[in-house]
Parts: structure tokens; C-alpha cells; sequence
């Protein structure tokens, strides 16, 4: 099934139509697992060739309307996890169907087996990670962000760096194993309490930041090729913006640097907040711990004589449907640590975006990881007043 289906599909669900043919078919149904009879919720039900279909509610049960011309077709019933099913209308109207089985599929030995009810929240998260493709900038663009950090030791503020940094995008979302080559930036202007004096001083962790966008990168719960090693739950339904969510909490059971960028992770958890109406992620919340980091950024190897230990940083990220499509809107990290001297460390960073751009895109060749330029005082003032 397509991930534009999908999306069809719940949208559906949300969307009512007003109004109806005169010959119009109601079909009515239960949905439910062959082998165990429990009831199946949001499968798709369509009917073939067509875009007209619905999807069963948390009960498993599903009403379809069908237009007279297209009475004479097949119905179609899928869900990730179990074996489709084709029935005709007519044969679904003559034998009076009240409910429909579908047979769980044979997974190979490699697969991690998961329960019937939490199949449910895999599948939603993969059909969230497909509608990246679908929901979410795919094409090139250029986008501005103010981004800040600060550094603490022993809870006393040591620098303070705000910056106006332009990213490009050669590609968009939807790629995401090519992110790195993809996305580039260059530093516009900076305000900072402290004078550049060697390389750390230099080095802005913008990357680390980046790396949270966690529907453009790959290393996260998003990434689908290591889903099945995740403990799902479905924690609620909420509302963000007036859009209903499903609220997923996750777990790693364990932590590797290809499922995570941290070469040292010993906890990864966190939540999903998924729209139901078309499937996009509007915000993750996550908390990992790591053994050691390097203060040069969680995805290099840490070197022990300079690393960072005890590490535990949270991290906020959130979504914005524009012009073009979903993506990023603000990024917020909180880290904790212990530095070689004994002293506790306290990092804190956030990412703002504040501007876009579609039309012939200025798409930067490099990333500009380390920072020593002047301060424009000018440049901040216009700034504050605009």
C-alpha cells in the first residue's frame, strides 16, 4: 500500500461527506485478527482501482458508502502485519459478511515477534515515517534559524553564544540517508560572551542540534530499518494545535551508534506525537544517556582523556506545516555531564526557525563547523527592532 493511500485514507476518517448518490451502498462491518479473534483497528478498506474508502476505528469496526457505479468492484482490506484480503461487493452484500479475518503474516525467524494489539503502534509509526515522503519539503530549499547555547560549570554560566546561521537543503525530506550531504550551513552573525581562543572554543555543536531533526536524519526511532528493536506503547490521545495526536512512547532496548549517532548510549527513550489526520510527526520528545561523549559532538568518537562522562540530555523537537510542506519549526537540548576535572557540565540549546526559502534556494557548498567571526552590534539592534 502507498504511503498516499494511507494518508487517503485517514484523511477519510477525519474529513464527512455531505452529500450522497441516490443508490448509494452501506456496507458495515467487524474487523478482526484470524488467530485470535481480537478486533482490529485502522485498517484500510477501499475498494480497488478507487480512492473511495475509510478505515476501522479503535473498536475495528468500519462503515463504507458506496456509489452506485461502483457496486460492481472489489473491496480491498490491509494492514501492516497481516495478509491482504480482496472481496467483491456483491459477495460481501449477498453473504451478508459481518466480519472479516485477516491472517497475520509469516514473519521470518530474524523478526522480533510482537503482540497483536502492538503491531498497531508499529504500524503507525512506519506509516509516520513513510508520510515524511508525502507530508514533509521535498524539495530544495533555504531556511534561516536563530540558534543559542549556553554553557554551565557547577551551575555558573560560563559562555553564551546566539547566532543567525543559514541552512540549505539540497534535496529536502524525505532522503534520509543523505542528510549529511545534503544539508549545509554558513554563519550570517553571532553575539557571544567570550573571545574564540583555540578550537573548542570555535566549535558551535550546531551539527548536534541539527541532528535532532529526527524525520530528516536517519539514527532514531524514525528510521525503519531498526523499528522492530523498539518497545512501543500508546501513552494517550491529545491535541496539538487543534489537531488530534496519538502519543507513542518508545524504548530501545539496545542502544548501537547506527540507531542512535551516540557512540557510547546506554538509555534511549522518548515520545512521538502523531497527527491521525495525515500521519505527520508534530513533535518528539527523547532522553538519552550515554556512558562518555566527545565535547566536540555526540556522533564523534570520544577520546578518553578529553571526554565528556555521565552524559543525560533531553531533547524537544517540533514540526510546522508551511507553504511547501512539514518541517522543522524549534529544536530545544538540555545536556548534563561530568568533565575530566570533576566539575559538572550543564549545555543548553535551541534552535528557532525564523525564515524560508523556496524560489532559487542559495544552497551552500559546505558546513562551516567552526566560528570566529566579529560581532555586528548594527546587525543585532535591526534585529531586536524588527
Amino acid at each position: 500500500m502507498t504511503t498516499k493511500r494511507v494518508f487517503i485514507f485517514f484523511l477519510l476518517i477525519v474529513l464527512s461527506f455531505v452529500g450522497f448518490a441516490q443508490n448509494e451502498l452501506i456496507i458495515k462491518g467487524l474487523i478482526i485478527d484470524n488467530n485470535t479473534g481480537e478486533p482490529l483497528i485502522f485498517v484500510n478498506i477501499g475498494i480497488e482501482g478507487t480512492i473511495t474508502g475509510t478505515a476501522s476505528n479503535a473498536s475495528g469496526k468500519f462503515e463504507l458508502r458506496i456509489p452506485e457505479e461502483l457496486q460492481q468492484k472489489t473491496l480491498y482490506f490491509s494492514a501492516i502485519g497481516y495478509e491482504n484480503r480482496s472481496i467483491a461487493v456483491q459477495q460481501f452484500v449477498a453473504q451478508n459478511m459481518q466480519t472479516v479475518a485477516l491472517a497475520p503474516l509469516t514473519y521470518g525467524i530474524e523478526d522480533i515477534e510482537i503482540s497483536t494489539s502492538s503491531r498497531v503502534l508499529y504500524r503507525i509509526v512506519r506509516d509516520a515515517a513513510r508520510a515524511v515522503n508525502e507530508q514533509f519539503v521535498a524539495q530544495a530549499f533555504q531556511f534561516s534559524v536563530l540558534y543559542s547555547n549556553e554553557t554551565y560549570k557547577n551551575n555558573v554560566l560560563q559562555t553564551k553564544r546566539d547566532m543567525v546561521v543559514s541552512v540549505s537543503d539540497a534535496t529536502g525530506y524525505g532522503q534520509k540517508q543523505n542528510a549529511h550531504q545534503a544539508i549545509n550551513y554558513q554563519f550570517v552573525n553571532v553575539k557571544r560572551n567570550f573571545e574564540i581562543e583555540g578550537l573548542n572554543d570555535g566549535t558551535t555543536l550546531f551539527d548536534d542540534i541539527l541532528s535532532f531533526d529526527i524525520a530528516r536524519n536517519p539514527g532514531n526511532v524514525l528510521d525503519t530499518a531498526y523499528l522492530n528493536e523498539y518497545d512501543l506503547e500508546l501513552l494517550n490521545e491529545s491535541t496539538i494545535d487543534s489537531d488530534s495526536v496519538w502519543v507513542i512512547a518508545y524504548q530501545l532496548s539496545k542502544p548501537q551508534l547506527s540507531r542512535t549517532f551516540d557512540y557510547a548510549a546506554t538509555l534511549v527513550k522518548g515520545k512521538l506525537f502523531i497527527s491521525k489526520a495525515d500521519m505527520a510527526v508534530l513533535k518528539a520528545e527523547a532522553q538519552v544517556k550515554c556512558a562518555q561523549q566527545s565535547p566536540l559532538g555526540r556522533s564523534i568518537a570520544p577520546n578518553p582523556v578529553s571526554a565528556l562522562s555521565h552524559v543525560d540530555y533531553n531533547y524537544i523537537t517540533s514540526y510546522k506545516k508551511g507553504e511547501k510542506g512539514y518541517l522543522v519549526d524549534h529544536i530545544a537540548l538540555s545536556k548534563t555531564y561530568q568533565k575530566t576535572d570533576g566539575s559538572t557540565g550543564r549545555t543548553a540549546s535551541s534552535l528557532l526557525v525564523i525564515g524560508q526559502q523556496y524560489n532559487k534556494p542559495v544552497l551552500h557548498s559546505k558546513r562551516q563547523y567552526f566560528e570566529k567571526m566579529i560581532s555586528d552590534p548594527d546587525f543585532w539592534e535591526k534585529a531586536k527592532n524588527n
